[in-house]
């Protein structure tokens, strides 16, 4: 697996081996980075279900000012701080094991607020919805804010408060991208 753009385009992570995760295919990965945009300079990321940290990986890489990795597995944790430390985004990079439905409560608690959430839960087990529901109950979504949802076809995602900015599927796999209007 590569990083696809921006200043460690290129260079190549590791993943999670031995333990049940999906790396989010390049041209999956690729589009996303297309429908958010020039949105990412700057940002705060919070990757959630992080995995190898693909995603905020890719958005530190492209600009972010700097990306909270949480997963609650200690492999991927591990896989996630070498490669920040392989990429040189130590500074811009922090990684907590944990679970993602008692620390987003967490994080709100700590006035902690983020421009783009990336969530990439374990399909066909509820987290996907689970994981927007707590998002919009907890304001850690900046007004103008994005998550990026990948999930399962077979899992619908009711935005709550959130608009659906947009969707695309690749095979079994969708990609939702909520957006946070001002209030």
């Amino acid at each position: 697996m590569r990083i696809i753009g921006g200043e460690a385009k290129g260079r190549r992570i590791k993943t999670c081996k031995g333990i049940r995760t999906r790396p989010t295919a390049d041209r999956v990965k690729e589009t996303i980075f297309n429908l958010i945009g020039k949105s990412i300079s700057g940002v705060k990321v919070l990757d959630l279900f992080a995995g190898s940290g693909n995603l905020g990986l890719e958005a530190l890489s492209r600009g972010a000012s700097e990306a909270l990795f949480l997963d609650s597995s200690h492999p991927a944790t591990s896989v996630v701080e070498e490669n920040i430390r392989v990429l040189g985004f130590k500074e811009r990079a922090e990684v907590v094991r944990g679970d993602v439905f008692r620390f987003i409560p967490w994080l709100a608690r700590r006035d902690r607020r983020f421009g783009i959430v990336f969530a990439d839960p374990p399909y066909d087990r509820g987290f996907a919805q689970k994981t927007v529901r707590l998002l919009d109950r907890f304001p850690i979504v900046e007004e103008d804010g994005m998550v990026v949802v990948e999930h399962s076809k077979r899992e619908a995602i009711q935005p709550g408060t959130f608009l659906t900015h947009r969707k695309r599927a690749f095979g079994d796999t969708i990609v939702t991208i909520l957006v946070r209007e001002e209030r």
